[in-house]
């Protein structure tokens, strides 16, 4: 008889599971301030970054909300294992919740974020092109001012809210709704990392700023790029968003479906060549059509982009 090996669980594991009982105790009430990351690792005798690690779980997860610079608070209580009914009733967000412990399993929870915003929101894009209208581009364009001031003004916390609102407008154009509250929920957990490991950091001031900067050029490429229905300029601009958020958050991407921006990628071996870099617009090495823009008309024609 072979023995099946034993493995203990992780401790994010643990305390994940730790939290969801405590938020089963009646303790607290959707709504109610939830303990920061700092005192919840304080409390539990853990690093923060374990508990940085189970607050993104479970924010993924709906349960949790955080709010930069105001607090940390509850979204939703998970029903109890024994409450058939409402288990039944939260079963979008029970499929969320197991989701979200298959995240600690092997700490890439970024990862898996970024790459499913990239997979959605180049989706998004495309229908955003064809069907948004004069009052998304305006909501943009404020979500870009709002970014642009946060600069000014060196308040991270305003580019945070500037940017969410950003990407909330570009999803709610692509007028699927599905799509935009998947696109929406990943948004707020990815953006919410993103700014943590900024300032958590404790860059210098002029390396934050720069990030900034970029974040707001990326943004304005990309709402103009929209605004003329330019497919192949709104798909450069969000792979350089992306860009930002790979070197922010340091996500490594599968091989077989990397993540890149727009001043290297990975391209697929030519026949007879090798796999090699190149350092042209984003667009796949030897494509002739890589200097010619391609728009995209409200009857949906467009370009074959890679995105």
């Amino acid at each position: 008889m072979k023995l099946e090996p034993i493995t203990a669980p992780s401790v994010a594991k643990l305390v994940y599971h730790a939290l969801i009982e405590e938020l089963r105790s009646g303790k607290y009430e959707v709504g109610a301030r939830f303990p920061t990351e700092s005192e919840a690792a304080q409390q539990l005798g853990v690093s923060r970054a374990t508990v940085r690690e189970v607050y993104s779980a479970l924010r993924f997860a709906e349960i949790l909300v955080t709010r930069p610079g105001v607090g940390t608070y509850v979204r939703s209580i998970p029903p109890a294992e024994t409450d058939q009914q409402g288990l039944a009733e939260s079963v979008g967000n029970a499929s969320l919740r197991q989701a979200a412990i298959h995240t600690l399993e092997d700490g890439n929870a970024d990862q898996y974020v970024v790459e499913a915003r990239h997979v959605l929101e180049c989706a998004g894009l495309r229908l955003a092109l064809v069907r948004r209208t004069e009052a998304d581009i305006a909501r943009m364009r404020s979500a870009v001012e709002e970014m642009r001031q946060s600069v000014i003004n060196d308040d991270p916390h305003r580019m945070y809210a500037g940017n969410v609102a950003f990407h909330v407008a570009l999803a709610r154009a692509s007028r699927n709704p599905v799509l935009g509250h998947l696109i929406a929920s990943l948004m707020d957990e990815g953006q919410h990392n993103a700014w943590y490991e900024l300032l958590e950091r404790g860059e210098p001031a002029h390396v934050r700023r720069g990030v900034e900067e970029r974040v707001v050029h990326t943004h304005e490429s990309l709402c103009s790029a929209i605004e003329d229905r330019d497919e192949d300029a709104a798909l450069a601009a969000l792979e350089d968003h992306f860009g930002v958020l790979r070197d922010v958050l340091g996500v490594r991407l599968p091989a077989e479906a990397p993540l890149t921006t727009t001043t290297q990628r990975a391209i697929p071996p030519r026949e007879g060549g090798k796999k090699g870099l190149t350092h042209e617009t984003g667009v796949r090495g030897g494509d002739s059509r890589r200097n010619q823009r391609r728009s995209v008309t409200p009857s949906g024609h467009g370009s074959d982009s890679e995105c």
